[in-house]
């Protein structure tokens, strides 16, 4: 495990408790101030060497608190104060440590993006080939569908017209040629070349 330095802001509340014995020991509340700042860090550095940093972080914080204050308490209380209450304001990387900590979280936050879209060009790709797939199937159904109704219907018409042809030849035949004529003179300057005895203008030249 690679340790890290990290900055702490604390404070402590205490009382004097044997005022007495604070005077025997400290003979002023300045000299005790720099013995107090000596017991918490002391304590505190202690203590934070048993844990990560995730911790002060995390409701361990406060458990890492009480073990503070327990070992300030005692060490206090030889100069007849009680120590109520050690608290960790702040606790923050260096500069440089943070900013390496920040780079290797972009870094991180980085490879996961990249991982997720790489995992989301995938199923694109997926989704895509699928949709082609069913595309090609379904066109492929409705021209085999189309061709079959195509064939069904020339099928009844080839039938109606022998039907009809076999009902008044003569008639479907003039039908026909009636038909012929339409398709072949919709224009309004239709031009055709043929004799007056073609078989084409066999029921115009009737009498």
């Amino acid at each position: 495990m690679i340790k890290k330095k990290i900055i702490i802001d604390l404070y402590a509340r205490y009382l004097i408790q044997d005022p007495l014995c604070f005077f025997r020991t400290t003979q002023s509340e300045a000299f005790f101030r720099e013995r107090l700042t000596s017991f918490a860090k002391s304590a505190m550095q202690e203590v934070l060497g048993r844990y990560p940093l995730s911790h002060l972080l995390s409701q361990n914080r406060s458990v890492i608190m009480e073990q503070i204050q327990e070992k300030v308490h005692l060490e206090a209380k030889k100069y007849g104060i009680d120590v109520r209450d050690v608290r960790i304001v702040r606790a923050d990387l260096p500069k440089a440590n943070s900013d390496a900590v920040y780079r290797r979280m972009r870094s991180d936050r980085e490879r996961i993006a990249k991982m997720l879209r790489a995992t989301g060009d995938e199923e694109a790709r997926k989704i895509q080939a699928e949709a082609d797939k069913d595309r090609s199937i379904l066109l492929a159904n409705a021209i085999c569908t189309s061709e079959e109704l195509k064939g069904e219907g020339d099928a009844k018409a080839i039938a109606i017209y022998a039907s009809a042809y076999m009902k008044d030849p003569e008639f479907f035949e003039f039908y026909r040629s009636l038909e012929s004529y339409r398709k072949s003179l919709n224009g309004i300057n239709t031009t055709m070349v043929l004799t007056p005895e073609s078989e084409f203008f066999k029921y115009l030249n009737h009498s």
